[in-house]
């Protein structure tokens, strides 16, 4: 039996199980050093996920800083369109003279697709919302790309319909006639000047406007101005069905009124049934 080396200490029995020991308590912690790791990354990663994703929700889109719609209504008694020109034959005069008209709305569509317009008075709620998460201040609304003509003489036509008003709403007030056309308060005063209205999310503003013109017939878009959620002044246009750019309100969706027409090549009469006929000329 050999005995030990000389210069050489004798290693105990168990160094070999104690090596191993150290090397799979090395492993160990390294991995748990990298699982730790992990997980710190990928909840920072889910973090910083959450923090875009936030940001990116509440972005201010300048195109669409708000939601507008435009609900009409009538008068007791119905209410008066009129159009350019007498309905030329074809589809639409057919279909026209054969209608029974409840829908008020679909009628005013069928009178803009004629370049026709209301006579006299229209009354609507200009109602805004704000269904994004930011906040916006509106500090003006105007009447923009006012054109005005000689009332309109071509037909005109009186449907009877179940008079409706609108809700309790800021009350505004626009005159055609005037030589500077502008949105009024009850008290003639400008709306704006006694104060602004500012939207958060989910709030609804609402404006009830009576617009009458006797003396044209007119078209007109409103400007609205507000300041963004960074207090910077921004302009967007308002029209019958959406909103536009500055300059950009097609002729089709601006607002339209004319005044009554001494004379009318045609007048398009309501029957008790609630079909329209032509009854030629009238006043």
């Amino acid at each position: 039996m050999t005995g030990p080396q000389p210069g050489k200490p004798p290693r105990p029995a168990n160094s070999a199980i104690l090596r191993q020991l150290r090397t799979i308590r090395g492993r160990v912690v390294a991995g748990i050093g990298l699982i730790t790791a992990t997980v710190v990354t990928v909840l920072a990663t889910h973090a910083t996920d959450a923090v875009l994703g936030s940001a990116s929700k509440a972005r201010f889109d300048p195109s669409h800083p708000f939601a507008v719609t435009v609900t009409h209504f009538s008068n007791a008694d119905g209410i008066v369109f009129a159009l350019p020109e007498p309905l030329a034959s074809g589809p639409d005069r057919v279909a026209f003279l054969g209608g029974s008209y409840s829908d008020i709305d679909a009628l005013r569509t069928f009178a803009r697709q004629h370049d026709g317009a209301v006579v006299n008075r229209d009354d609507f709620t200009l109602t805004i919302t704000q269904p994004h998460q930011w906040k916006v201040q509106l500090v003006n609304l105007e009447l923009v790309d006012v054109t005005k003509a000689a009332p309109l003489h071509g037909a005109d036509f009186h449907i009877y319909t179940q008079g409706g008003g609108p809700t309790p709403a800021v009350p505004v007030d626009v005159n055609l006639d005037h030589q500077h056309p502008a949105v009024l308060g009850d008290d003639g005063r400008p709306i704006f000047e006694s104060g602004t209205f500012t939207l958060g999310s989910d709030d609804v503003l609402e404006f009830d406007v009576h617009v009458q013109c006797y003396r044209y017939a007119a078209r007109w878009a409103l400007r609205a101005t507000y300041l963004d959620p960074q207090s910077k002044t921004r302009t967007i246009e308002i029209g019958e069905t959406g909103t536009y750019p500055v300059g950009a309100t097609p002729r089709a969706d601006r607002f339209s009124i004319t005044g009554q027409s001494p004379r009318y090549e045609t007048v398009y009469q309501q029957t008790a049934s609630g079909t329209v006929v032509d009854a030629g000329p009238g006043r």
